[in-house]
């Protein structure tokens, strides 16, 4: 979302960011210096923290919420829920709350137990809100990946619109034609340095000699579409990976599919994202996937 806010162009002061990995912690004070970066919990939030500030821009866990088929849907009686209940038991108890909130989660979110607790919150402090259900790809970006979106003001600006669900952008029409980019727009290749080897991000002739290899979602540059990961986050690989990327041809793989009767024909030309285990390439990953470089 700080990235967001950078490419939109949007004048901030002072940040403020929390999370608890020093991995996400060390890359993000790397790319944003003047940030104040915060190793804390939400859940330690205390009113002088946040009090008096414009904007919160929020993530919850979306495992309460994800429709995945191992989840449990635990809603508001998941732990990983405390987070979020806290922030909504100081929305209510601050003296000047933010002019502005935005959420973001999975589908499941919306309709759920903590959203209804989030909404009576936002009620009750004299906030009106718009509730969107939108993929990057109604908008050119080339990525399947629906998702919830609360965008809130401290106003009667979205008044009236509280119940609608939206299924398009505010200044788009569902009758616009919406031209898909390639994703080589998006791809920004990485700088091999620190002892980072380019071998670390293809994948080993003992993965892509698995009978699941053969059911993995690879583009090329100039495909149109990509999908993210669903779950495990990088526990199981098949099930975690998303979409790869496929280096040694440039025609879109949608025209152009690859024969996937030997999947260990592609060594050494289908990219992986690293996994969360290897620190570098991980670190490596979350700066440089929206251009920003990667802390020494």
């Amino acid at each position: 979302m700080r990235v967001s806010l950078a490419l939109a162009g949007v004048p901030v002061e002072k940040v403020t960011a929390y999370d608890t990995s020093p991995l996400c912690n060390t890359t993000y004070r790397y790319n944003f210096p003047d940030c104040d970066v915060r190793s804390k919990l939400v859940e330690q939030l205390v009113a002088a923290d946040v009090e008096g500030v414009d904007l919160w821009t929020m993530s919850p866990p979306c495992q309460p919420h994800t429709a995945t088929k191992a989840a449990n849907q635990l809603d508001s009686s998941d732990s990983r829920s405390a987070g979020l209940k806290h922030l909504i038991s100081l929305l209510k108890a601050l003296t000047s709350p933010p002019k502005w909130i935005f959420l973001e989660n999975v589908k499941g979110f919306h309709g759920s137990d903590m959203q209804n607790a989030l909404l009576a919150a936002l009620k009750e402090r004299s906030y009106s809100w718009q509730q969107f259900l939108v993929s990057p790809v109604q908008v050119g970006v080339p990525n399947n990946r629906k998702r919830f979106y609360l965008l809130c003001e401290r106003s009667e600006r979205f008044r009236g619109d509280e119940a609608t669900l939206f299924n398009e952008f505010p200044d788009r029409s569902s009758e616009a034609e919406v031209k898909v980019e390639c994703l080589n727009k998006y791809i920004i290749e990485p700088p091999m340095e620190d002892g980072l080897q380019t071998e670390e991000f293809y994948l080993s002739s003992s993965l892509l000699a698995k009978p699941w290899a053969r059911g993995l979602s690879v583009v090329s540059p100039s495909d149109r579409i990509t999908f993210c990961f669903t779950g495990s986050y990088g526990k199981v690989f098949h099930k975690s990976s998303g979409s790869l990327l496929y280096t040694a041809g440039a025609a879109a793989l949608a025209d152009e599919p690859l024969d996937r009767s030997d999947m260990t024909a592609y060594v050494g030309a289908i990219r992986s994202v690293p996994a969360p285990a290897a620190p570098s390439s991980a670190e490596h990953l979350r700066a440089t996937r929206c251009g920003f470089p990667q802390p020494p």
